[in-house]
């Protein structure tokens, strides 16, 4: 890149993975040669997409890329690993936010945030912020889960999509640490996706209109509680469609559907990945 000038002007997104095998005793990864020419990317039009992961990082990552003006224009931004939270303050337009393990973080004002995945306790709300086009939230672990879902409506007024953790072997004390904050879903989320075991516990599905459900392949009988839990949503006429990841088609299902008259579509497939908006 650094004799490629013809190419700077291409590049559009970066994808960075630095790892020491023992930062104890290894030397210091030459992080100037490795990031530095960055700095040699334009500033226009830029970057829009940076993915950063390292195990070992004490800012030196962070203080190399601080210096490529390109970085400004980045929106779509995951940061994995300890890396220093100071490359949130570089873009001006952040749309997506990415935040994995090992992060210690106050979310700063995104006034362009649209869409944030956490999976990290680590990361906080500051009292007060308002994300109004924060549109989708997933949530990986439930310990991510606790400060973020206090005042969930207040702070993402406009959240369409909301996902929570889908793995089906979650603990009681999980649920209760996701649910106890959350009496009730934020009257604008539209799409749920969730676990079987901790879609049973919500208060009430609200308006949600498309409902996610991933379920244990081995339970069948299980099938029964979900016509339990999408019949009050269907009665009161929000829900439209519910999508069952991990099993087969279950003609009792949509049977029970068929004889309570609820009007709800239903489909089978796999588990969905969970960036795109439905």
């Amino acid at each position: 890149m650094w004799n490629a000038p013809s190419l700077r002007s291409l590049v559009r997104e970066i994808y960075f993975s630095i790892y020491v095998e023992n930062p104890a005793v290894d030397p210091a990864v030459d992080v100037e040669n490795l990031l530095g020419w960055t700095a040699v990317i334009p500033p226009e039009p830029g970057l829009r997409t940076l993915y950063v992961w390292t195990n070992d990082d004490a800012g030196v990552s962070a203080s190399v890329l601080e210096r490529a003006p390109a970085l400004r224009a980045v929106r779509n931004l995951r940061l994995e690993g300890p890396t220093s939270a100071s490359l949130l303050s570089i873009p001006r337009r952040i749309e997506s936010l990415n935040i994995v393990s090992l992060m210690r973080l106050t979310l700063p004002p995104l006034p362009h945030l649209q869409s944030l995945s956490i999976t990290d306790p680590s990361v906080t709300i500051v009292a007060g912020s308002t994300y109004d086009h924060l549109q989708n939230l997933e949530l990986w672990t439930a310990t991510s889960s606790i400060e973020i879902l206090t005042g969930l409506h207040r702070w993402a007024p406009a959240l369409h999509t909301l996902s929570f953790p889908v793995d089906i072997s979650i603990s009681w004390e999980d649920i209760r640490v996701i649910v106890n904050p959350l009496q009730c879903l934020p009257p604008s989320v539209r799409v749920l996706r969730v676990c079987l075991p901790l879609a049973l516990q919500l208060p009430f599905l609200g308006a949600i209109e498309v409902l996610h459900v991933v379920m244990d392949p081995l339970r069948h009988e299980d099938i029964h509680d979900v016509c339990e839990l999408i019949t009050p949503a269907a009665k009161k006429g929000s829900l439209k469609a519910v999508r069952l990841a991990g099993v087969t088609e279950s003609q009792c299902l949509r049977k029970c559907i068929q004889d309570q008259g609820l009007g709800v579509r239903v489909e089978f497939g796999e588990v969905l990945g969970f960036s795109a908006r439905k």
